[in-house]
């Protein structure tokens, strides 16, 4: 199932293949993307801290995401907890 992600201004800003839906748990591939250099600078930044397992400023970086608004088009639940991982892998929960 194909899924839009779009900005709090309502731009859209990647075409997602969802893969797992596990309660408010979802995974999924990005297809295609129009994130901004903002945008991919903050999901490169996440992705370092990960990988260097540098968890004092992942929750500075979380909340950076988080102002994005990102949203699922035509979703009433709001999603949180938003991860992507290389511009091809995004997960994400929704909010209940």
């Amino acid at each position: 199932m194909i899924q839009i992600l779009e900005d709090k201004t309502g731009v859209q800003r990647a075409e997602i293949i969802i893969t797992t839906k596990e309660g408010n748990l979802v995974e999924g591939s990005i297809i295609n993307h129009s994130f901004t250099n903002e945008q991919v600078a903050i999901f490169e930044e996440f992705c370092e801290v990960i990988n260097d397992q540098i968890f004092s400023v992942l929750d500075e970086i979380e909340d950076r995401i988080e102002s994005f608004g990102f949203k699922i088009r035509y979703e009433k639940r709001k999603i949180f907890d938003l991860q992507i991982y290389n511009l091809k892998t995004i997960s994400f929960c929704f909010k209940i």
